[in-house]
């Protein structure tokens, strides 16, 4: 719940996490024992009150799940994206962007998960990744959600902050039933000259289902490898990460990669 206040604790996670996989093999020399079945006690008692071992490795070995993740192209929670696309839907069907001072209020419904994220009042760039009104909001005004859309300055702006408080996010109980074999988000603009816009969502970009073409995630990289390593730099390691067998010495690879 902490991501939804704007509260960074989360950011160390995967540090901490990474320290704890150093350290215990350490342990272990040292001739500190674990729990016998740690895993099962956790899932089982703390995390739930079932645990079946059978499950964890049902199909182990024949169904991988890494071609199976999502990818975004935006800096924001997963579950914003669905109100992303219908906004994209709407759009296309108004037949041009949105301007923020045409528009009177937006109002979504979605999924349980992503109807969580309807915080209107942001104070933090951390914060602005995990609101649906504050996402479309910057989306409209910006008329882009990259990273500098979800920054310190986007945050302080005025006109996204106005806007943001005149979109409502509500749970739709059926798109909650239909989850997680889609991410279903309805959307309405209603623009002060009396029109309504809807856009709908059934799949969200970029899952295994509907994924994003190689144009938009190459250009997704460059968009934001470009300002640190440079147009050279980029390119070779974009080239060199669909060939990586051709690496001959990673060590002399990587050396211009230091940030």
């Amino acid at each position: 719940q902490t991501l939804l206040e704007g509260a960074t604790v989360r950011n160390p996670f995967t540090g901490h996490s990474g320290r704890m996989g150093c350290e215990i093999p350490q342990l272990v020399a040292a001739g500190f024992t674990g729990q016998a079945d740690a895993p099962g006690a956790i899932m089982g008692s703390v995390i739930s009150d079932t645990f079946d071992p059978a499950k964890v490795v049902d199909g182990l070995g024949d169904e991988w799940l890494l071609p199976r993740g999502y990818l975004k192209l935006n800096p924001t929670g997963r579950y914003v994206h669905a109100a992303f696309d219908a906004l994209d839907d709407a759009i296309e069907h108004h037949g041009a962007e949105f301007a923020a001072e045409a528009v009177v209020r937006i109002d979504v419904r979605a999924y349980k998960l992503a109807a969580m994220l309807s915080g209107q009042e942001i104070g933090s760039s951390f914060g602005s990744r995990f609101s649906i009104p504050f996402a479309l909001a910057t989306r409209i005004v910006h008329g882009h959600a990259w990273l500098e859309a979800f920054d310190d300055a986007a945050v302080a702006n005025t006109n996204v902050q106005a806007l943001a408080r005149r979109v409502f996010v509500e749970e739709d109980a059926a798109h909650t039933a239909a989850y997680p074999a889609t991410q279903r988000c309805d959307l309405r603009v209603q623009l002060r000259d009396g029109r309504v816009v809807a856009g709908h969502c059934e799949i969200m970009k970029g899952e295994l289902e509907l994924p994003h073409s190689s144009d938009a995630l190459r250009a997704k990289f460059f968009r934001l490898a470009e300002p640190l390593w440079g147009a050279r730099v980029s390119a070779t390691l974009h080239d060199a990460c669909h060939d990586v067998e051709a690496i001959e010495r990673f060590g002399a690879f990587a050396r211009d990669l230091a940030l």
